[in-house]
């Protein structure tokens, strides 16, 4: 499984401040699975918070970390139903990364680029008729300038801090 297919929640908060166009994006894939929008806020803040040192910690760099998705249960709002939605659909890791297109599902394309549709997003998982190219990397190609999906490539378009091509 491709963790970078999945929506990172480290991404919700980098250095203690939270990340709102993130939490934007957190927001509506919480939407999509039918779960309550405004828990993206209250992640956002345990990872902020999780981020900012311990006091009395070794080095000023030691974090309180939230370790893995069932460090979630700690967030008030959530319990283990939710938890066991967004396995699927997200991942904690260490630090922020990119969305790898060519693995996500169309779930989490759909909440990473508010102007495509969880359908839009479905059509770019069929391949062609080599069955060898999908068209996901085709059609991500000819978006890379498109200001509305910005950084959907690999390319030097201008998001591409937000967005890989798996390569």
């Amino acid at each position: 499984v491709d963790a970078q297919a999945r929506f990172n929640l480290a991404n919700l908060a980098q250095n203690g401040t939270v990340n709102t166009r993130e939490i934007a994006i957190f927001a509506r894939l919480l939407s999509s699975l039918q779960l309550n929008s405004a828990l993206a806020q209250a992640v956002a803040d345990a990872i902020a918070h999780a981020q900012q040192p311990v006091a009395g910690a070794q080095s000023a760099g030691q974090l309180l970390a939230l370790s893995q998705l069932d460090d979630l249960l700690a967030v008030p709002g959530f319990d283990a139903a939710m938890l066991a939605t967004l396995r699927d659909f997200v991942v904690l890791l260490p630090h922020a990364t990119l969305l790898n297109v060519n693995t996500a599902s169309a779930r989490v394309l759909a909440a990473r680029i508010a102007t495509l549709s969880e359908a839009d997003a479905a059509a770019l998982d069929v391949e062609d008729a080599s069955g060898r190219t999908p068209v996901r990397v085709a059609r991500s190609a000819d978006r890379r300038r498109d200001p509305r999906c910005c950084g959907i490539a690999g390319g030097r378009g201008c998001a591409d801090a937000d967005i890989a091509a798996g390569e």
